[in-house]
């Protein structure tokens, strides 16, 4: 487990998909699989980079990942200097991935409570005028 939430290079997180184990490999590709009935391809590049940083940060097989684990990401996460729009985004993914991997996610991942996603709202900040 990282202390802090990396920055990433561009195509290092592909190049972490290289990398992975055939059993990380086969688990991220059978949801991916699945993402693509309801995302464009760009949507699920931006799926699979999320589960590639969340595997990455912590640690853990996606085979078998643990509350602990869930729990120090989000962590980790939340103290990142990252804006809420894409902490929202890696929740999201994160979220979707273990569902479909964990049928007993409600009891494992205590009915997923501490991931909760609240939809950022938007002000002056965020609307662009013309």
């Amino acid at each position: 487990m990282v202390e802090k939430y990396p920055d990433y290079e561009r195509g290092q997180l592909l190049k972490m998909y290289d990398d992975l184990e055939e059993d990380d490999r086969k688990i991220l590709d059978d949801f991916l699989l699945s993402c693509k009935t309801s995302a464009n391809e760009n949507k699920v590049g931006d799926i699979k980079r999320s589960i590639i940083q969340f595997r990455d940060i912590t640690g853990e097989k996606l085979g078998n990942v643990s509350l602990n684990g869930l729990r120090n990401w989000l962590i980790l996460l939340n103290q990142s200097k990252r804006e809420d729009w894409g902490k929202h985004d890696l929740k999201v993914h994160v979220k979707r991935f273990l569902k479909h991997q964990y049928p007993d996610w409600v009891t494992r991942f205590n009915n997923l409570k501490e991931l909760r996603v609240s939809t950022p709202s938007l002000n002056r900040n965020h609307i662009v005028t013309g």
